[in-house]
């Protein structure tokens, strides 16, 4: 929880983020681990030396020719240790491996924290937005793009 309500203060209402809680993203886990038994996603774990999680990735395919990074989160005390550009790495490798030529992924228009990091990974918006509600409030997501495969590109872990 710490990761969002770090990741999104400023953007969501303070309310919202201080009652995020593990039972309160139960519903949103259940389906992302339906999708899981039924196929397509996978889930990335960073663990530490003691094993316990650090950040996740988590992907799937958004179309025949396009796979999606649904969420990317990496525990605040580990940002800006090269962690989240491992987990984005292999998820992008792992897309590209299942054979898709594109990704793409959805990130808060207000988020300039995660946007500078998605672009300073190749990531680019190619102008798609949509609005959500989140925490009662209305935002803005872009879609952000990226080649990954199909052109005869190979990526490597950093």
């Amino acid at each position: 929880m710490s990761s969002w309500q770090q990741a999104y203060d400023g953007l969501l209402p303070p309310e919202f983020l201080r009652a995020l809680s593990v039972e309160s993203r139960h519903e949103w886990w259940g389906r992302r681990l339906n999708a899981l038994e039924n196929g397509g996603a996978v889930l990335i774990v960073a663990d530490s030396e003691v094993g316990a999680p650090e950040g996740f990735a988590f992907i799937g395919p958004c179309s025949a020719t396009e796979g999606e990074l649904y969420a990317i989160y990496v525990d605040p005390r580990r940002w800006r240790a090269g962690l989240g550009s491992k987990l984005l790495a292999a998820a992008e490798r792992m897309l590209a491996d299942g054979g898709f030529e594109q990704a793409i992924l959805w990130v808060l228009e207000g988020n300039a924290r995660g946007r500078s990091f998605y672009e300073t990974q190749g990531w680019r918006p190619d102008g798609a937005l949509k609005i959500e509600e989140i925490g009662g409030v209305q935002v803005t997501e872009l879609r952000y793009r990226k080649q990954i495969g199909g052109s005869g590109d190979q990526l490597r872990a950093s």
